[in-house]
């Protein structure tokens, strides 16, 4: 229960479902019971989130994510809200850890498989034990986790000091920009973030930005600055620049169940990149026959913590284009 969030940033959750598959299907209970509690800890902590912060970004990108986490779509959540506040992200995982941990010590375990979320419950209803046991023993292991995360995030998280400082500033009248130019990766087409074919992308769950539709295999450092993230996929990059501003550019869509096939990196985290850098081959017409699309959004995650993010006008770019203004 606690590795399984892990497991899925990773894209190796999929052998676990392999395997509930095959036991549902011969007819015994499947231990993947302790996953349900994922999803409800994941919400309760950005509910958490959501009543204890007063940066309006924040709160309108916690909303939709708590709504879309109770019928079970969680990466609104964690790409949104608690990855980038990684101890949150840990108290969701402390959570789910202590479901799994009940359903497992009352031997609660999945007959069926349903939808995720609060969808799930259903499948737990199967065997000899009655129905109304197995209800009890299902609600108690939610609400153990689910009050372990919420009372620890509550008590926990505190609104960026640099998102408190720029609303401060904000009001004021007071406050002295800054900008970051960030130049386009890649060659290909431009299209608004909320046309991206992935639903975290396209509600600004992760930040904000823009779409491109490659028509050539490589990516380009976009600012002066570091990997702060490279995925052991290669699929997607987090770049720290130089003056703060951080950036996510994810390679297609769903490409994270490719595990690196059809990408070259020609850098490792923590390396130093100059704009312009070259920094993944990657193979279009490959990621294509799979059958997953290349738009590869381009984000501020920490747009939060920005004044205005003013984006391009052209409809099409090339490597060092200007993409996006950054002012903060």
């Amino acid at each position: 229960g606690f590795l399984y969030q892990i497991m899925v940033l990773f894209g190796v959750h999929s052998a676990l479902g392999a395997i509930c598959c095959i036991q549902i299907a011969s007819g015994q209970p499947s231990f993947l019971c302790f996953m349900v509690g994922t999803t409800f800890c994941q919400t309760i902590v950005v509910f958490a989130i959501w009543l204890k912060s007063k940066d309006k970004k924040l709160r309108e990108i916690a909303f939709p994510a708590m709504i879309s986490g109770i019928f079970g779509v969680t990466e609104p959540a964690i790409y949104g809200v608690t990855l980038p506040r990684i101890k949150f992200f840990i108290i969701s995982c402390i959570g789910a850890g202590i479901t799994g941990a009940y359903l497992g010590a009352t031997d609660t375990l999945l007959w069926s498989l349903t939808g995720l979320g609060i969808f799930t419950i259903p499948g737990f209803i199967g065997g000899e034990v009655a129905v109304s046991t197995i209800l009890i023993n299902v609600l108690v292991a939610l609400g153990l986790g689910m009050a372990f995360s919420f009372i620890a995030t509550y008590l926990l998280f505190k609104d960026d000091v640099v998102t408190e400082a720029v609303e401060e500033n904000k009001t004021n009248d007071a406050v002295k920009t800054n900008k970051c130019t960030v130049k386009s990766p890649m060659v290909g087409k431009v299209i608004p973030l909320n046309e991206a074919k992935d639903e975290a992308f396209a509600l600004g769950a992760l930040g904000d930005g823009v779409v491109i539709e490659p028509t050539e295999g490589k990516l380009y450092s976009p600012v002066d600055g570091t990997i702060s993230v490279l995925f052991p996929t290669l699929h997607a990059i987090g770049i720290t620049a130089d003056n703060g501003v951080e950036l996510l550019c994810h390679v297609g869509i769903n490409t994270v169940q490719l595990d690196g096939d059809g990408f070259t990196a020609h850098i490792k985290q923590g390396d130093t990149v100059k704009a312009g850098q070259l920094l993944l081959d990657i193979d279009l017409a490959k990621i294509e026959k799979a059958g997953y699309s290349t738009q590869t959004p381009v984000i501020i995650t920490n747009a939060a913590d920005m004044v205005d993010i003013i984006k391009t006008d052209l409809s099409n770019v090339v490597n060092q284009d200007t993409l996006m203004t950054a002012v903060f």
